[in-house]
């Protein structure tokens, strides 16, 4: 379940929070074992920095519900706060920055 595949080795769960597949896929894969804090190897960027960049609330909020740390910084060392206040969607914004433990800019 967490091995990583194809050119960018990446796992499947990353590979389906790229493509923004939907809700059900990203359920069915955390369910069987997939590793909430998959990351891209070539750019260290993980899984829930990815949803948050492309905008994705659901994702989000289950990668969160999974375990997945939203303190971790990104490779340029933005926090989540900072990636989803680049994608200019409010409710994704408001959620993040209600998370506990991230890290307020």
């Amino acid at each position: 379940m967490n091995k990583e595949v194809g050119q960018h080795k990446w796992t499947p769960l990353y590979r389906a929070i790229i493509h923004d597949c939907n809700k059900e896929i990203i359920e069915l894969l955390l369910k069987n074992g997939a590793n909430p804090e998959c990351e891209d190897k070539t750019t260290n960027t993980t899984g829930l920095q990815m949803a948050v960049i492309r905008g994705n609330l659901l994702t989000t909020e289950l990668l969160i519900e999974k375990g997945a740390n939203p303190k971790a910084l990104s490779k340029t060392g933005k926090t989540l706060q900072q990636l989803a206040s680049s994608t200019n969607k409010p409710d994704l914004m408001s959620y993040v920055d209600s998370l506990p433990g991230a890290t307020k800019t």
